[in-house]
């Protein structure tokens, strides 16, 4: 939207006179109306909730069973679903991303916890599993990322689904803030997850709508994904706009009039960031340290 960071200096709202799409001057009919349009467009529709929600309990419980048959029911922590599904917040349009964690008891070594979760995530997503629920096209590999898990893609009633079983750590939030477990120092990844799912179930509660909107503008805008290549938002710090700025078009009045060096959601940024969104979960992590400013 920025067509550079000299332009970004010298004005502060993003477009100017019949182009402006939102500024200081209050709310704008522009952004009201393509408001309506957008979230008739990002509704989401009760028949895919229940074949959504169907899968989400189906896979918990042959997780649970995997975990009795191999007999490590004492090493977990608790199987729960994750991300945006969980949290109300996924569009529509881009399918069905159902990310079921394995979280393990602290004590069991990263080793086994990959080793172990990895074997569940096999057990319950195999070929065999999914002629017996009517999954079609079945495909499933194991992934590699800070360690092993499994994932599988399939069409269930009408609908294409994604599935992943991830295996990771119980970590209470002082251990996540403060970086450290019994005196060691220790790296923070995917064990934030079930601490931010949590803490957003109750933030967004009836402004899971004004998440979907800003996804989609996001995503229509050439702004959404925070891979590596893309450098944009992530589906979660979408959220975290939200819980901090209230609505989509708070959130577009903000990036209207924002300054170089803004800060969302703490007193304290990294120094150079064209500005800087704070996990609530982990007040140690901005969420845009690997955001392109050309974005």
């Amino acid at each position: 939207m920025l067509e550079s960071e000299e332009v970004f200096d010298e004005q502060d709202h993003i477009r100017d006179n019949d182009g402006k799409f939102t500024d200081k001057s209050g709310e704008n009919p522009k952004v009201k109306e393509f408001k309506e349009t957008l979230k008739k467009h990002v509704e989401p529709k009760p028949e895919v909730q229940a074949i959504q929600k169907d899968i989400s309990d189906n896979t918990k419980n042959m997780v649970w069973k995997a975990i009795d048959d191999l007999g490590i029911r004492n090493k977990i922590q608790d199987v729960a679903m994750q991300g945006s599904f969980e949290k109300g917040t996924d569009l529509p349009s881009s399918g069905s991303d159902l990310d079921l964690f394995v979280i393990f008891k602290t004590n069991i070594s990263e080793e086994e916890r990959n080793m172990l979760g990895l074997k569940v995530g096999n057990m319950v997503l195999n070929k065999e599993n999914a002629m017996n629920n009517g999954w079609g096209n079945f495909k499933a590999e194991d992934i590699t990322a800070t360690g092993k898990y499994r994932e599988s893609h399939f069409n269930h009633k009408g609908l294409q689904l994604e599935i992943q079983i991830v295996p990771t750590r119980h970590l209470t939030l002082d251990q996540i803030k403060n970086r450290e477990l019994n005196g060691q120092s220790i790296n923070i990844g995917m064990e934030r997850t079930p601490h931010q799912t949590a803490f957003m179930k109750v933030a967004l509660k009836g402004k899971e709508h004004e998440v979907r909107m800003l996804k989609q503008f996001m995503k229509d805008t050439g702004l959404y994904d925070s891979s590596m290549k893309s450098q944009g938002f992530s589906g979660y710090s979408a959220e975290v706009l939200i819980h901090n700025k209230g609505s989509f078009e708070d959130t577009l009045n903000f990036f209207a009039n924002m300054k170089k060096g803004d800060i969302v959601g703490g007193e304290k940024g990294y120094e150079g960031n064209i500005f800087s969104l704070i996990d609530p979960i982990d007040p140690n992590r901005d969420l845009i340290s690997a955001f392109s400013p050309l974005k």
